[in-house]
């Protein structure tokens, strides 16, 4: 009986959820199965893009090993997108499931500016 209580505790959850207009947007495990990416950025904006890697830190380190200079890194993302954004003031790294939702993202956690760089993996 506790299970059947604790579904539909669950499932009420979701539905409130739901109806409120609630967004529940969890970022990519770092071991999660899929084609992983990464972008790194120096401060003078060379940067260093990765894509169909098997994890996040071999995305990330071949982000940075492509990167000429001191290089940070800037969005990593799995089965998907990821573009970083600049302006005279900051770079930015985002994400999303389309190239475009990606570069919105990066532009929209930067507070406007362009796009610098993008990749996307092929799964």
């Amino acid at each position: 009986m506790k299970t059947i209580a604790k579904k539909a505790f669950v499932s009420s959850l979701a539905v409130a959820g739901i109806a409120s207009g609630a967004q529940l947007v969890a970022a990519p495990a770092a071991n999660a199965v899929g084609n992983w990416g990464a972008i790194a950025v120096s401060s003078n904006g060379s940067n260093g893009r990765a894509w169909d890697y098997a994890s996040r830190a071999d995305a990330e380190r071949a982000a940075l090993n492509s990167c000429p200079g001191a290089c940070k890194v800037l969005t990593s993302f799995v089965n998907s997108c990821g573009a970083v954004a600049q302006n005279p003031r900051s770079f930015h790294g985002g994400s999303g499931p389309t190239l475009y939702a990606a570069q919105r993202n990066a532009i929209s956690l930067n507070g406007g500016g362009s796009i610098l760089a993008w990749a996307c993996t092929t799964r």
